[in-house]
């Protein structure tokens, strides 16, 4: 079914929060092409005007009922999303949520399709972001930890921790600046106003070749 079919006729478009919440499950995301793509090329909260193309998605629609789910075969509604305009990560006290969100509803991303790998990629990076926001924060002098002092701690990272990498400095580093994206947008929803005076920010943007700081949309008390 096509979104515009399920929602169109009675959306209302006043605004994000007014938007349906739904789950998808199955899914997968890919261009104009039917070629799959990671979600990392999709635009988060704060870079809306970089998306090159149109990005949509596609699987089993069902209400969302603040569950989760596991299974592969879901009883719900085959849906074709228009067009992804952001993707959010959330974190709750016991899980990462991941949102995408068309003109037409907010969508909270279940288990995805089974061709559909770079999703791991994206659950391992939130947890590696917060993982670095809390050891950012549990420092006494938060804007003096620059970029290597943080690799160094991520390395102290045993092999059961959810935000493990690698033991390789040169493996962590590159992890880091690829993905650095997600984790520059997660301190920025953070509302600390500390935390875009960190050394291991500036020092990531300028490794990454990203937007100046200034362009992230921090948020506020």
């Amino acid at each position: 079914m096509d979104e515009f079919i399920l929602f169109g006729i009675n959306a209302n478009l006043s605004g994000y929060d007014n938007l349906p919440r739904v789950m998808l499950h199955n899914w997968s995301i890919y261009n104009c092409e039917s070629r799959l793509i990671s979600l990392e090329l999709l635009p988060m909260k704060s870079h809306s005007n970089i998306i090159n193309g149109k990005i949509f998605a596609s699987g089993s629609l069902t209400f969302d009922d603040g569950s989760t789910s596991t299974a592969n075969n879901v009883d719900g509604i085959p849906i074709y999303l228009s067009p992804i305009k952001e993707w959010m990560i959330k974190v709750e006290p016991s899980m990462i949520i991941i949102l995408i969100r068309t003109d037409w509803a907010c969508y909270r991303l279940e288990k995805p399709s089974e061709q559909y790998a770079p999703y791991e990629t994206i659950l391992k990076t939130a947890r590696l972001a917060i993982s670095i926001f809390t050891l950012l924060k549990a420092q006494s002098r938060e804007s003096l930890l620059s970029f290597c002092d943080v690799i160094k701690k991520v390395l102290e990272f045993e092999k059961d921790h959810p935000a493990y990498i690698s033991i390789d400095p040169a493996v962590v580093e590159r992890y880091v600046v690829v993905h650095g994206r997600i984790i520059l947008q997660h301190l920025a929803e953070n509302p600390d106003d500390m935390i875009r005076e960190f050394a291991f920010v500036t020092d990531l943007l300028i490794k990454g070749g990203r937007v100046s700081i200034k362009n992230l949309k921090w948020r506020k008390r």
